[in-house]
């Protein structure tokens, strides 16, 4: 008789009982375990893309290539017995016990198309990320033109704020790390005090004086204000924004790895008047 598949881990979320509170992610293992399901099926992308229209259909097979495609099936299948008559002959007599199955094999399954993994990120309590893989399915394909990497390009600054993002994991700690002290190191100092000279000096050859300035001004343009003003940074990894048990949320389906920037804001401009005397 042949064993049963053994059972595996798997998760599952589970509602909160509070009226406000956060679904949890809950481990079912041992007997209350999933058999894995063993196929040659994968994740479909038959499905058209949304607007897309459909291919024409392809032309009718001629005769000729009907009875090609006839002859190549009945080689495959005398191929594959072949193979099982060797397997079958090379097998040894003395059965080993019998191993558990890996899992349970299934022929057929309920397809799965990739345009469904923004449904399963809704049910996971992922809503951001679903909007932003929605999006993606459903806008034109984009290509950075060559030479041109830091302005102009597609962008979203309001889906995703600082807000919203020191809701997990750690962020509001790599926040706090940038702002009260990674600002401070030299390496950062430096590159603040090299992009301001620049700016002040152009503005003295220009108009033969510099004040006090505002970057705010810059603003209408944030993929260039960014290149022109940010300072420094700290890397956010895809595991600074799991929850304290490892779990990932809503921003690491979103943004996964990403960076928090800091840049120049108000400039005050100070000058020493001083007289030489003969």
């Amino acid at each position: 008789m042949r064993k049963k598949p053994k059972r595996v881990p798997y998760y599952r979320i589970i509602p909160s009982f509070l009226p406000l509170g956060n679904s949890k992610w809950r481990c079912y293992r041992g007997y209350a375990g999933c058999v894995p399901l063993i196929t040659r099926q994968t994740v479909s992308y038959e499905r058209l893309a949304p607007g897309e229209a459909p291919p024409p259909p392809p032309p009718k097979p001629t005769p000729e290539q009907l009875k090609a495609q006839q002859l190549e099936e009945a080689r495959q299948k005398r191929a594959a017995a072949q193979q099982d008559k060797g397997k079958a002959e090379a097998a040894p007599k003395d059965k080993a016990p019998e191993e558990a199955p890996i899992g349970e094999e299934v022929e057929k399954l309920p397809p799965f198309d990739i345009q469904d993994i923004p449904g399963a990120m809704k049910k996971m309590g992922w809503p951001v990320s679903a909007k932003f893989l929605e999006r993606w399915f459903f806008s034109p394909a984009y290509v950075i033109p060559e030479g041109d990497r830091d302005t102009g390009h597609p962008m979203d600054n309001t889906t995703i704020t600082l807000d919203w993002a020191f809701k997990f994991g750690q962020i509001r700690s790599l926040y706090n790390k940038l702002i009260f002290k990674d600002i401070y190191k030299e390496k950062g100092l430096l590159t603040a005090y090299l992009k301001i000279k620049n700016y002040v000096e152009e503005a003295f050859v220009r108009d033969r004086s510099a004040s006090d300035f505002s970057t705010a001004f810059f603003l209408r343009d944030l993929q260039r204000f960014h290149k022109d003003w940010q300072f420094q940074h700290i890397s956010v990894k895809a595991y600074n924004t799991n929850t304290l048990y490892l779990i990932p949320t809503d921003m690491t389906g979103s943004v996964g790895s990403c960076a928090l920037y800091a840049a120049i804001g108000n400039v005050t401009v100070a000058s020493s008047r001083y007289y030489i005397y003969a």
